[in-house]
C-alpha cells in the first residue's frame, strides 16, 4: 500500500507568518529596510532597528476552520550591547471532540496548541547589521508534548541612499529536547535558507523585492 506522509517537519507553525504586510508580500521578505515595521525582524533578527525601539506590537491571525494563531513582540536597546526584542508566537488549533481507536466518540473534549518564545538581539558593524533570534518551543496535542529549540540567524546591508537592501537568513535550526511520547524519533524542524534583495526607485514609490 502506499499513503501520504503525515509531515516532514515537526512544528510547523514556526513558519507561518504573522504579519499582514509580510503575507501580501509572499509571506517571506528577508530584506526590507523601509519602516519601523516590528514585524520585520521575525524573518530576519538583522531587521531589527533602532526604529522599533519602545515599539509594542500586537498580530492576530483567524485562519482556517477555528484555527488561530498570533505574535506579540516589544523591542529595548540594551546600551552598548546593541538591540533586543523579546515576543511569544502561537498557534492554538481549536476544540476537537475525542474519539477512541475504533472511532466511537468518547465526548470528551480536547484543545492543541504550540507556543514559542522570540528572543531577538541585534548588533551592526558599519553598514551591515546582524541578529539572532533565539525560539524556546513547547507543543502540546491532548496528552502529548513535545520541547524544543529554535534559531534564526540573519544579516544585512543597507546601502548609503537606503534604495537597495540585501538580507541573507538560516531559519529553524535547532532540535526537539522532548518527543511527543517516550522513546519516540526525534523529527526535525522546518529549516530554511532564505536571501532577499530589495530595490527602490529613487523618485517612485516602488520597490522591486525578490526572495529565495
Amino acid at each position: 500500500l502506499s499513503a501520504q506522509i503525515g509531515g516532514e517537519s515537526t512544528y510547523r507553525f514556526l513558519s507561518l507568518t504573522n504579519s499582514a504586510r509580510v503575507a501580501a508580500l509572499g509571506g517571506s521578505q528577508v530584506a526590507i529596510n523601509d519602516s519601523s515595521d516590528l514585524n520585520l525582524p521575525y524573518h530576519n533578527p538583522a531587521l531589527l532597528r533602532n526604529a522599533m525601539m519602545n515599539n509594542l506590537l500586537f498580530n492576530y491571525v483567524n485562519y482556517m476552520a477555528d484555527i488561530r494563531f498570533g505574535y506579540a513582540s516589544y523591542a529595548f536597546p540594551v546600551g552598548n550591547l546593541g538591540r533586543m526584542a523579546a515576543g511569544v508566537h502561537y498557534i492554538n488549533y481549536g476544540d476537537f471532540i475525542e474519539a477512541d481507536e475504533e472511532g466511537n466518540i468518547t465526548g470528551n473534549h480536547f484543545n492543541a496548541g504550540e507556543y514559542a518564545l522570540n528572543l531577538i538581539w541585534a548588533g551592526q558593524f558599519r553598514k551591515w547589521h546582524y541578529g539572532i533570534n533565539l525560539k524556546p518551543v513547547l507543543s502540546v496535542f491532548e496528552s502529548y508534548q513535545s520541547a524544543g529549540i529554535a534559531a534564526d540567524a540573519g544579516i544585512a546591508w543597507f546601502s548609503s541612499n537606503n534604495l537597495t537592501s540585501f538580507g541573507l537568513v538560516a531559519r529553524n535550526f535547532g532540535t526537539q529536547i522532548t518527543t511527543y511520547y517516550e522513546n519516540g524519533e526525534r523529527e526535525s524542524i522546518p529549516f530554511d535558507l532564505q536571501a532577499g534583495i530589495s530595490q527602490k526607485l529613487a523618485h517612485a514609490p516602488i520597490a522591486f523585492n525578490l526572495t529565495a
